[in-house]
């Protein structure tokens, strides 16, 4: 989900539109873990905004179509 390498350039060549995002703020340390062996995020972002968030974003998503 987040904005660095994704595959949204390869849906993009198909047109569909797709977006990175990180739906929490993360901290320097949490980054620096980021796909190393102690790669983890703190549970409460995941369960106060994360999923809010995703929960939202494809809600509205769907209304729209």
């Amino acid at each position: 989900m987040s904005t660095g390498a994704t595959d949204s350039a390869q849906l993009r060549l198909h047109n569909v539109q797709a977006y990175g995002l990180r739906p929490f703020p993360i901290n320097e340390t949490d980054d620096a873990r980021v796909h190393g062996d102690e790669e983890r995020l703190p549970a409460r972002l995941v369960a106060q905004r994360a999923w809010t968030l995703m929960v939202r974003i494809v809600a509205e998503f769907s209304a729209s179509r």
